[in-house]
């Protein structure tokens, strides 16, 4: 498996966000769609893990909550994620591993919600990673607390072709993800 950290600082953050469309305000329009049909509320504290550029992060603060952190190992992705900020505030960004920023990124607080969407689950080395960072979700939660969770399936092994998964293209660049 290749290092998140190295590949993003080495290729994917400079093209992330026109990987995912390159309009950001758009995804985060759709993610505040999404995460209100899930039933999620505005409340104080909402956490982002594998925040990126911030569609997610935008949406939790669109939502109404006061006070979101978002949680990413790329500086560059971060940086862009509070150049693009706008009108919101109560947003505050942790350069660290997932599972190194919990719980020490909330200052003892609890979470009305957690998100960790799109690919970043898959991020973790082993099925250990993904349980420890449950937990720890679990642990920074408040009782009636949320945690959304999206992921790309990866339960049955593509072979051939299947492996190539077609992101974006436009007449300069493709940008394709390989699964190995």
């Amino acid at each position: 498996m290749v290092d998140p950290r190295k590949h993003y600082d080495a290729l994917l953050a400079e093209h992330y966000a026109w990987m995912l469309g390159g309009d950001v305000e758009s995804l985060a329009a759709s993610d505040t769609h999404f995460l209100r049909s899930l039933g999620l509320n505005a409340g104080h504290l909402a956490i982002d893990l594998g925040c990126g550029p911030g569609p997610q992060t935008y949406a939790l603060s669109d939502i109404g909550f006061t006070e979101v952190v978002g949680i990413d190992t790329s500086r560059q992705l971060l940086d862009e994620l509070k150049s693009n900020v706008g009108h919101r505030t109560g947003i505050r960004t942790v350069q660290d591993d997932l599972l190194a920023a919990l719980p020490e990124a909330l200052h003892g607080a609890s979470a009305d919600a957690v998100v960790c969407m799109r690919d970043t689950l898959l991020h973790l080395p082993d099925r250990e990673a993904v349980t420890a960072l449950f937990t720890k979700v679990r642990r920074v939660l408040s009782p009636d607390g949320s945690f959304v969770l999206t992921y790309r399936d990866m339960s049955t092994a593509l072979t051939g072709l299947d492996r190539f998964l077609p992101t974006r293209s436009d007449s300069d660049r493709i940008m394709m993800c390989v699964l190995d």
